[in-house]
């Protein structure tokens, strides 16, 4: 696996990231900021509504889950299978 190289400048890194990437990186920071005891509460309360949002956006982004097929269903008996037999 090639090493990341540590981005310079702030715009760089978010010009490195992908869409999920930076919104992920926002989701984090926004939670910091609503754990902190120093957050106002008008603060925490837009910090969450952004959390919100953010997480919403990350859920449109997200890859669509994978169905399980026939062959999910004979992989999982055969394992069965062999853990009675073993």
């Amino acid at each position: 696996m090639a090493a990341r190289r540590k981005p310079k400048t702030v715009r760089a890194a978010v010009d490195a990231m992908d869409e999920l990437e930076t919104l992920r990186a926002i989701a984090r920071a926004l939670s910091d900021d609503i754990d902190s005891p120093d957050t106002r509460p008008t603060a925490r309360a837009e910090a969450s509504r952004q959390l919100r949002d953010t997480l919403d956006k990350m859920r449109v982004l997200a890859p669509p889950a994978v169905k399980k097929d026939h062959l999910d269903d004979l992989t999982a008996r055969r394992a069965r299978r062999r853990r009675s037999a073993a």
